[in-house]
């Protein structure tokens, strides 16, 4: 399977589902082996960034699948659903989605990617990653600082009404942060605020990615845990007047996905905080 096919698939059904993962290994083995082999995709990456001028357009989307794929080898299984409720929708969209760990940034841009080009807003400093950073230069994004909540307020508002202009749908996650555990509280109105601007339907996007754990003082220092399940989830696209009703209504949906998501696989750890 190639990204286009599995891009395809999304786009025609609304899921997809490992079909056949490998043998899970307790995470202590994973591990090691999640990072090697992501080294070795970041690398690649790195290569083919610089090599073709389309990068974005041509190999980002492969980026994710290798990636998702090696996860699935590792024993862990992957779901995407929902996402027929967006084959009617108006695009370019906002979508919006909560954040837990790294995992989403490498494999949800290609899936989101199936209905419309993507800016992807994230953090200046992933930029200057060693490798992972040419990655991120050769794709669309905004980046933000994270030194001043009003610049970035105003950076992505005004780079993201241009990008929706250009018909290129954007990703932001309102939490500005990874946490195990979703805080309604922490996810912010950015993302509403912005499809407000450009007057474009807002898209939730629920996840579970705690199979790549986050380190407690060191958010890079990740662990592997194939045992845990990763979901994506779509909810309908939102178009509210009231962006009180809209924001609530989004966090509405994650609240229900992730608790929906915690029933089918319990980590120990609350997914929901409080």
């Amino acid at each position: 399977m190639k990204a286009i096919d599995f891009q395809r698939q999304l786009a025609e059904t609304g899921c997809y589902e490992t079909q056949r993962p490998g043998l899970r290994l307790p995470w202590w083995l994973a591990t090691p082996l999640f990072h090697a082999r992501m080294s070795l995709i970041f690398v690649a990456g790195h290569l083919n960034a610089r090599r073709f001028p389309d990068f974005e357009k041509t190999h980002f989307g492969d980026f994710g699948l290798v990636t998702l794929k090696m996860v699935e080898s590792l024993g862990t299984r992957v779901r995407y659903e929902g996402f027929e409720q967006v084959r009617g929708a108006r695009f370019p969209v906002v979508w919006v989605a909560n954040h837990m760990s790294p995992l989403e940034t490498y494999i949800l841009p290609m899936a989101l990617m199936a209905f419309s080009p993507l800016t992807i807003v994230l953090k200046e400093s992933l930029a200057h990653y060693p490798i992972f950073g040419r990655v991120v230069r050769s794709i669309h994004t905004i980046r933000l600082r994270r030194e001043s909540a009003m610049e970035d307020l105003r950076a992505t508002l005004e780079q993201g009404a241009k990008s929706l202009a250009e018909g290129r749908s954007v990703l932001v996650f309102p939490e500005g942060r990874r946490s195990r555990t979703f805080d309604p509280a922490m996810f912010n109105s950015i993302g509403v605020k912005l499809a407000q601007r450009a007057k474009v339907p807002i898209v939730p996007i629920a996840l579970r990615t705690d199979a790549l754990q986050i380190g407690r003082k060191f958010k890079d220092a990740v662990t592997l845990h194939p045992e845990r399940p990763v979901r994506f989830g779509c909810g309908v696209p939102v178009e509210s007047a009231d962006p009180r009703a809209a924001l609530a209504e989004l966090r509405g949906f994650l609240c229900g996905k992730l608790a929906e998501w915690q029933a089918e696989y319990d980590s120990g750890v609350p997914l929901i905080e409080g």
